[in-house]
């Protein structure tokens, strides 16, 4: 019995050296400079939105490496009077293991915490200028398989100010 439960435990052992191994690898193949610079660009890129954060820092979460956006603020538009305002507390990307040992950045999910939206109905929306719809700077597309909401508060009101 207790040949088994050390053979088990050394199991167990090398299991979990492999995935600390296999985590760091990916934290250490996180290519910080481009995830930022791509980020700012995508967020530049965003017709009629202001999209802000107060840090990026690239950080681990429960055997999930990632991006970490602090004081993260969206405002649609960007100028007048707002449709839609949220500011979060902190926003963590989460990327797919596999492709970041290739160096390629995949997302597999977010997580936002503690976060206010709030959305105004201002009526009809003004038209865009020709050429303006479904524009996109870098040619890139974001896609967000998986969404966690932690500590949300909504509001929204209506065109007379009732909610």
């Amino acid at each position: 019995m207790t040949r088994l439960l050390r053979i088990a435990l050394i199991g167990v052992a090398a299991l979990a050296g492999l995935v600390a191994l296999v985590i760091g690898i990916a934290w250490a193949f996180v290519p910080r400079d481009w995830v930022s610079k791509e980020a700012q660009k995508q967020a530049a890129a965003m017709s009629g939105a202001d999209i802000k954060w107060q840090s990026l820092e690239s950080g681990i979460e429960w055997l999930a490496v990632g991006v970490r956006l602090r004081g993260f603020t969206v405002r649609m538009p960007r100028e007048g009077d707002p449709r839609l305002d949220l500011r979060a507390k902190e926003v963590f990307v989460r990327f797919k293991l596999l492709p970041l040992l290739l160096r390629r950045v995949e997302i597999a999910a977010a997580r936002v915490k503690d976060a206010g939206i709030a959305t105004w109905d201002r009526g009809p929306l003004p038209p865009e200028p020709k050429g303006a719809a479904g524009t996109n700077a870098g040619g890139l597309a974001v896609v967000l398989p998986k969404l966690e909401l932690d500590g949300i508060d909504i509001r929204t009101r209506d065109l007379y100010g009732g909610g």
